[in-house]
């Protein structure tokens, strides 16, 4: 702080204090690192919630196609066996179909194993 005297029209001496050049200069790079700091944040954030959106829109329309394949008896992608392994136990094994369905541009791939009856 620099003090600065002032004499008024009376004839009095006051000493008035303010803030120097220096002294903004460095409150104000203070404040644009902090703006900056938080830009990046905020960006990378947006980022992020819009990367997510897409995956879950993605998964959303492969779980939707997988449903609709599913039930309309569509062609099976492999014929497979599920094995069930437990310690001290005999292995189970589960036959069944395995369904994939992979979202062409998107970077989604859904299967699922569904048992035979």
């Amino acid at each position: 702080m620099i003090k600065v005297p002032i004499r008024c029209a009376c004839g009095k001496q006051f000493a008035k204090s303010g803030f120097g050049l220096i002294e903004i200069l460095i409150a104000l790079a203070i404040l644009i690192v902090a703006v900056l700091a938080f830009g990046v944040l905020f960006t990378s954030s947006h980022n992020s919630i819009f990367a997510a959106g897409r995956q879950k829109q993605a998964l959303y329309t492969a779980q939707s196609s997988m449903e609709l394949r599913v039930s309309q008896g569509a062609a099976i992608s492999s014929t497979d066996a599920l094995v069930i392994t437990v310690t001290g136990l005999a292995p189970i094994t589960v036959n069944g179909e395995m369904y994939s369905i992979a979202i062409a541009g998107q970077s989604a791939r859904l299967s699922t194993f569904i048992p035979r009856r």
